[in-house]
Parts: structure tokens; sequence; C-alpha cells
């Protein structure tokens, strides 16, 4: 009950705490202000908002069902199906019978649809970078500790690349 009334309530209601405020501001700014580079990216693919989550979804799987895809996604077989078909056409995508289950299609990405989410993630990556190189030492110094607390918690510790993981 308390989480619908919260969903209910205004965007400034709900922004009132200082931390959430805090917090708002900041992943609008990362979002929005510096992610401008990562919507232009997106436009000039032509891709919809889900087709870009199915192409995230499908950066590190091997194959997945279309039911599988829709779930994880939360969308209808049909929608799902709707998304697949334009990455298909594009080359991002493959999409094949299961030789176990003919009834199932199973969604592969290709290279080009694995290189244009690596272009995304390099996009928003620079700008992170730049945002961590505006910060004075002094930000950097208040704000590292917080992070490294935060990127322990499981849920976040599992996108940290291997390359910078801690041994």
């Amino acid at each position: 009950m308390q989480a619908s009334s919260a969903r209910t309530q205004s965007t400034s209601t709900i922004l009132e705490d200082a931390l959430l405020a805090d917090l708002w501001a900041v992943t609008k700014y990362l979002l929005v202000d510096i992610g401008r580079d990562m919507v232009q990216a997106i436009d000039s693919l032509e891709l919809s908002f889900t087709q870009v989550k199915a192409l995230q979804h499908l950066y590190d799987d091997v194959a997945v069902s279309l039911k599988t895809l829709g779930e994880r996604l939360q969308l209808s077989l049909p929608a799902v199906s709707r998304a697949v078909d334009g990455l298909v056409k594009r080359g991002f995508v493959t999409r094949e019978e299961d030789t176990d289950d003919r009834r199932s299609k199973l969604v592969r990405i290709t290279p080009e649809g694995r290189a244009r989410v690596e272009e995304m993630v390099a996009i928003r990556a620079v700008a992170l970078r730049e945002f961590v190189e505006s910060l004075s030492p002094e930000e950097r110094d208040l704000l590292a500790p917080g992070l490294r607390t935060l990127a322990q918690r499981p849920e976040i510790a599992a996108h940290i690349p291997q390359e910078v993981q801690d041994p």
C-alpha cells in the first residue's frame, strides 16, 4: 500500500527528502544533461527504447527464447516479437528455430548488434569520465567512499567491469 501511495504523490512531494532530492538531481544530470550524445546515438540507429533494452539483455547471452526475452523486458510475446523484427531487419540480432523445441524461436545478438551496444557503452563511459574529471579533488575524495560502499552490493557489483574489480 505504501509503495502505491508513493507512486501517486507528486514528484516534488516525493523529493522533499534532501538525500532523494540530491540523488534525483545527480541522476537527472548524468542521464539527461551529459547523456545527450547517448540519445543522439540511439536516434541515429532509429531504435526504440525497447529495442535498446533488448540488445542490452542479449549482449551477454549466447541465445535466448523470445519468451525469455519478453519476460526479462516485461513485454508480451507479440510486443517482443515486433521489437525483435526491427532488430533482425537491421542485422543486430538473428532469430532461429530452437532445435529442442521447434515451436520456440531463439534470438541471438550479431557482431553488428554487439558493436552497437559497445558504442552506446563507450559514449556513456566518456560522459561519465568527463564528469569525474570535472570534480574537484575534494569532491572526488568525498564521493569515492560512498560509491565504493554502494558498489559492494551484489546487484551493483555485478555490473563492475572485470578489468577494474578488486582482486
